[in-house]
């Protein structure tokens, strides 16, 4: 009904079919709106004004439904998922930052410039083992931290203030936990990899961040295959910058829809994304080291990297640091 034709004016609208094929053409081409017009033989602001109808239906109606944090019974379910691919027990989810291209008015320009020098808004997401996103925050301009998204996108005093399900872990409680980049706090419920600051990581610190990358694979891959459905997503978003949250969330509630639909991805797609990321090159995940530890998430790391190393002999051979993974059986 937000994109039924006027009354008034029905012979001279768009059809609902029209304007939500307009608005879709425009998110995956991401051409210009005089050029989508010409497409469909409609002016260019009726192309703004479809896009704009679309998304705002899209997250009135589908958001709640197709991206939402993991109820208990389901978060084991997606952690048994996550060991089976990487080892590590009680993952729920990955946690990762990207910086999408905008084009701000002059004036604000300069408040936009992420580490990289180019304007951007950034999508933070917890993606789930299925490349699903389960939690957006988007619309901080380019140069916030992540410390900062992490604690306005609501993740924190959730996970803060909840008992999420626990699985023994060498007789400690372990709960449900995201893994994300060292530009993340490290806390019980949010977890990256050892970072070599002062002195180089044991064979055992090595490992864990070894396993830990390979469920925080998963989030970059969502990324990957968001943009390279989208792209809109990968050249400057040349629209009103107040608007361009909807349109990200758009795009995050259409890609859930098509990858739990198993709906076929083309690799060569990719290849797009690789040309925009030499355009606009991602900020690198450094270390940051302007916030406070958790004693509680180093346990939990530490607990975690035992579990590793109870579960595999590790070998490193001096001459090349090479490991040799054994799984240990306590009947041998």
């Amino acid at each position: 009904p937000d994109m039924a034709p006027h009354p008034l004016l029905v012979s001279q609208s768009c059809s609902t079919e029209k304007k939500v094929a307009v608005a879709i053409y425009k998110l995956i081409n991401g051409s210009d709106y005089s050029t989508v017009g010409e497409q469909f033989g409609v002016h260019k602001a009726t192309v703004k004004n479809c896009l704009f109808q679309f998304c705002k239906a899209m997250v009135k109606y589908f958001m709640d439904a197709e991206i939402a944090l993991p109820a208990a019974e389901e978060a084991l379910e997606i952690s048994s998922a996550f060991e089976e691919k990487c080892d590590l027990p009680m993952v729920i989810g990955a946690l990762g930052l990207l910086h999408i291209p905008i084009t701000p008015s002059g004036s604000e320009s300069k408040n936009y410039l992420n580490s990289k020098k180019w304007s951007s808004l950034t999508l933070q997401a917890v993606v789930d083992h299925n490349l699903v996103f389960r939690h957006i925050t988007c619309g901080h301009i380019g140069c916030t931290e992540e410390s900062t998204v992490l604690t306005d996108s609501g993740l924190y005093q959730h996970f803060e203030n909840t008992e999420m399900p626990a699985q023994m872990i060498n007789g400690n409680p372990v709960q449900g936990y995201f893994v994300t980049d060292p530009t993340y706090p490290l806390l019980p419920w949010l977890l990256h990899g050892y970072t070599p600051l002062n002195i180089p990581l044991t064979t055992e610190e090595q490992t864990f961040n070894e396993h830990l990358a390979k469920a925080k694979a998963v989030v970059n891959q969502a990324f990957t295959r968001l943009r390279a459905r989208f792209g809109i997503l990968q050249r400057k978003i040349d629209i009103d910058i107040n608007f361009v949250p909807q349109i990200l969330l758009t795009c995050c509630i259409l890609h859930n829809i098509l990858e739990k639909r198993k709906v076929k991805f083309d690799d060569d797609w990719i290849e797009q994304v690789t040309a925009a990321d030499q355009k606009y090159p991602q900020p690198d995940a450094s270390i940051v080291t302007n916030y406070s530890t958790s004693v509680d998430g180093e346990t939990v790391r530490d607990q975690l990297k035992d579990h590793i190393q109870s579960k595999y002999m590790l070998f490193r051979s001096d001459s090349d640091y090479s490991q040799v993974y054994f799984i240990n059986d306590p009947n041998q």
